[in-house]
């Protein structure tokens, strides 16, 4: 029979970088966790690297929380912010990653606002999937909102009932629908009362 693994979850570090790099890239789409990686993925990586290394974008290793093993090994990662600072974040970081972005930065909307704490990333690595540690992650953020005051906000491709049915199991509702990175997406928060 086998072990069930514990999980625990930490305050990223600026040394996670390259981590939240790479689940970065997965919660893109990349599904750079999947295959080898190829020249593209290793520019995007490095572009995302140097996001996560800062302290003045949206994808900072400030918002961040790792998930690992007990014995240290890192098998995924959030990144919440709260959307005060969004769209100056937003300027420093699009301006940083222009070189891989493939939509008009103009026409999106902003994620987040003012009163919110944002889950822009949630990304768990291949092998630890289906154990818990989405949830993990997921609980920590619904909580982070709740202490500080904010509301918890995402957004959800509108073709993922998936995952709009496991966001909706856990109180979030949709509230509107928002142009983010050249397409629609169903922005939900978890609505109190």
């Amino acid at each position: 029979m086998e072990e069930k693994t514990s999980f625990k979850l930490r305050s990223a570090a600026k040394e996670d970088a390259p981590f939240l790099a790479r689940c970065l890239m997965e919660a893109m789409g990349g599904e750079v966790m999947e295959r080898e990686e190829t020249e593209r993925d290793r520019r995007v990586l490095g572009v995302l690297e140097t996001l996560c290394g800062r302290e003045d974008t949206l994808y900072s290793w400030q918002f961040a929380t790792v998930a690992e093993t007990e014995s240290g090994t890192c098998v995924g990662a959030s990144i919440a912010y709260p959307g005060a600072e969004y769209h100056q974040r937003r300027l420093v970081s699009f301006g940083l990653a222009r070189e891989i972005i493939t939509f008009d930065t103009e026409r999106m909307e902003d994620e987040s606002e003012a009163g919110e704490l944002y889950l822009d990333t949630l990304a768990v690595l291949p092998r630890w999937r289906r154990q818990g540690v989405g949830g993990l992650l997921m609980r920590r953020w619904l909580r982070q909102a709740e202490e500080t005051g904010l509301t918890a906000t995402l957004i959800c491709a509108t073709d993922n009932a998936k995952a709009h049915r496991l966001y909706e199991s856990m109180g979030l509702r949709d509230v509107r629908r928002a142009f983010v990175f050249g397409e629609y997406y169903q922005k939900m928060a978890l609505i109190k009362g």
